[in-house]
């Protein structure tokens, strides 16, 4: 009985990397001289964003010059997708997830912010052909990499006794507030049994913003992903799959229950977010924030919708009001009720806790109405963990 399960998962896998192949072979491939190299040297999941964002396009390496921002300290800060036609170059951000295994720092994931193909064909002068790539391409791509790069007896084994991997179609979050807190364990889901999975499924979370044209703002035309690393579909090829695990990986993170603090002691900033089209006072809740760190963070912000109007919707803006107190003791409602830039009736209609329980935590609480959003549903999904009751 063993025997015939191990010869019906191995027959799974074999249909599984042939449909690998064929879908890739229809989609227009990178050099193979590119995916060598990264190999060669060791690169293949530090330049992953740069791959996502290649295939993304449907281009080809030399249609521009990449200029990658690599985050620190496990979140985006001031990172963004962009793109400069004077220069011929386009901007990727690129954010490691690592996991503690045997010991070990494994990086898992990658999270991806870039532009997408009419953005590219618009500000680059370009003529990319369709269809544009999807997250899903990348990853199908990283496994059949990962086949490669196994000895000859470890694909032997893993095609004849491992839990196979399986690809779904991206999620499409329905905003970037959505997609950044997202955790990569959500979307990956055993296959039958979740005690004794028959595969399991991945599935990459995305977020893609059309672009309008020309007068496109920096948040839009955008195609971002959260992508496995080679490394974790190496290791589960090797290990995980053949001894039973029902993971991939651990999750990076715990799921949010309760943020470290619901106050600050390092001080707020009442700011204007321009996506989101609604103020807010920040609270620098994590152990990682201090004085000086927490008035830098508030310095890039917005202070008001007039001044991102006037900056032209740019990511940075004049800065927002600092202050030592946190947002419940500089009573930043009735702050907001008297300036003549926001409306009258603000009020504290929840607070979105982000980076929960990490250094760099922060509680965004929303003080004037989002545009869309009367009852805070679409804020809920936009972050670790969503409050509704006061601060």
């Amino acid at each position: 009985m063993l025997r015939l399960q191990a010869r019906s998962r191995s027959g799974r896998l074999l249909s599984l990397v042939a449909g690998l192949c064929a879908s890739l072979a229809a989609f227009a491939e990178l050099p193979e001289p590119y995916i060598e190299e990264l190999l060669a040297s060791g690169t293949y999941d530090q330049e992953l964003c740069n791959t996502a964002q290649l295939q993304i396009l449907n281009a080809q390496p030399g249609d521009f010059t990449f200029n990658t921002l690599v985050a620190e300290g496990g979140t985006f800060i001031t990172e963004q997708m962009d793109a400069d036609g004077d220069s011929n170059t386009v901007s990727v951000a690129s954010l490691t997830i690592t996991v503690q295994v045997s010991r070990q720092e494994l990086a898992v994931s990658v999270a991806c912010k870039q532009i997408n193909q009419a953005r590219a064909n618009d500000i680059l002068d370009l003529q990319l052909p369709a269809p544009p790539g999807t997250c899903r391409d990348t990853n199908e791509l990283t496994y059949r990499l990962a086949l490669g790069e196994l000895t000859a007896e470890q694909r032997r084994r893993y095609l004849a006794d491992g839990v196979p991997l399986q690809f779904a179609d991206d999620y499409r979050a329905v905003a970037g507030g959505e997609w950044l807190p997202s955790v990569v364990s959500d979307f990956i889901k055993p296959v039958g049994d979740p005690d004794a999975p028959d595969a399991i499924q991945i599935q990459a979370p995305s977020v893609q913003v059309p672009w309008p044209g020309p007068a496109g703002d920096w948040f839009q035309g955008t195609h971002h992903c959260k992508l496995i690393t080679l490394a974790a579909m190496k290791r589960w090829m090797t290990v995980g799959s053949l001894r039973g695990d029902t993971k991939l990986f651990p999750r990076p993170r715990p799921e949010c229950t309760e943020p470290s603090s619901r106050t600050s002691t390092a001080g707020s900033c009442v700011l204007y977010f321009g996506p989101a089209g609604s103020q807010f006072c920040q609270d620098y809740s994590g152990s990682g924030w201090d004085y000086e760190s927490a008035r830098e963070d508030c310095a890039i912000r917005h202070s008001t919708k007039t001044s991102w109007d006037e900056s032209g919707q740019k990511y940075q803006g004049d800065g927002g009001t600092f202050s030592t107190q946190s947002c419940a003791e500089r009573d930043a409602v009735a702050e907001v009720r008297e300036s003549p830039f926001n409306v009258a009736d603000s009020a504290n209609q929840g607070t979105c806790v982000f980076r929960c329980n990490t250094p760099d935590e922060a509680l965004w609480h929303r003080l004037s109405p989002m545009p869309g959003d009367p009852d805070g549903a679409m804020m809920a999904r936009t972050c670790d963990l969503f409050l509704k009751i006061p601060w």
